[in-house]
């Protein structure tokens, strides 16, 4: 087969890479020492992937992340729709196991979008429909989502979009959301215990994907914070149970028996 080669493409795929992989801001030397470029080339080529979209310059600190454009393509509508629709037996498991209604959905700038909603029998009844947009910083599967990306991005997306208030529990700061967002990335889930609804407690767990970022999230409905110990832990076993299972099956083909 005949092989083709573009030297531009080929560095500039590999100054993404290097921001993926360190997952951490990194300096114009940073990324020359990363990547074996010389820091004119570097710059050159990052400077290209800026104006594209695919990488960011924090111009505060100089350092770079990816670039919006890069989540924008994981998180496509199509692709979505395929992560959502090979979770649903399992999804659709779990909230028969737990009881609870539960629900699918994925972040869209700073709003969570719900692609699914499974309502078992006892299940609390929430106006809640697919296709419904929320604000991510005031749910649960919206901070596990927003946890997942780089600190940057999230200042980029709350630079100019206020975090509106739904009730007295909502965080409406940006360093109160980042303080909480790490909390989030060191213990693996999020809770939201009335922040956008009152009186109305959800727990959420990301679901990795093939890029080893979340591009779903799964939340059970019902009381969070007067659980006992015990049983919050029983929950939120099954929730990371379940997205280990969509993990696996998406990654390996692993498909463990599911009720008809």
């Amino acid at each position: 087969m005949t092989r083709y080669a573009n030297n531009s493409l080929m560095r500039g795929s590999a100054i993404l890479e290097a921001l993926d992989r360190v997952g951490a801001p990194l300096s114009l030397t940073d990324i020359a020492r990363e990547t074996g470029l010389n820091r004119s080339t570097a710059f050159r080529l990052l400077a290209v992937l800026q104006q594209l979209g695919y990488a960011h310059k924090n111009e505060r600190t100089g350092r770079y992340t990816l670039g919006h454009k890069i989540y924008a393509i994981g998180r496509t509508v199509r692709g979505i729709e395929t992560v959502v629709g090979d979770a649903a037996p399992f999804v659709r498991r779990l909230a028969g196991e737990l009881g609870m209604t539960t629900f699918v959905a994925a972040l869209q700038g700073t709003q969570a979008v719900v692609h699914d909603k499974v309502e078992p029998p006892g299940g609390i009844n929430l106006h809640t429909s697919i296709g419904m947009r929320i604000d991510a910083h005031a749910s649960s599967s919206g901070k596990a989502l927003l946890a997942g990306r780089p600190v940057e991005e999230i200042r980029e997306l709350y630079r100019s979009h206020p975090l509106y208030r739904h009730t007295g529990r909502t965080i409406t700061t940006l360093p109160g959301l980042l303080a909480e967002l790490d909390t989030i990335r060191r213990r693996g889930y999020a809770v939201d215990t009335g922040e956008l609804v009152p009186s109305v407690e959800t727990l959420a767990v990301p679901v990795m994907s093939t890029v080893e970022r979340a591009l779903i999230a799964i939340s059970t409905t019902g009381n969070v914070s007067a659980m006992t110990a015990e049983a919050f832990r029983a929950r939120l076993a099954a929730m990371q149970r379940t997205a280990r299972q969509i993990y696996a099956f998406r990654v390996a083909g692993a498909a463990p028996a599911l009720p008809a």
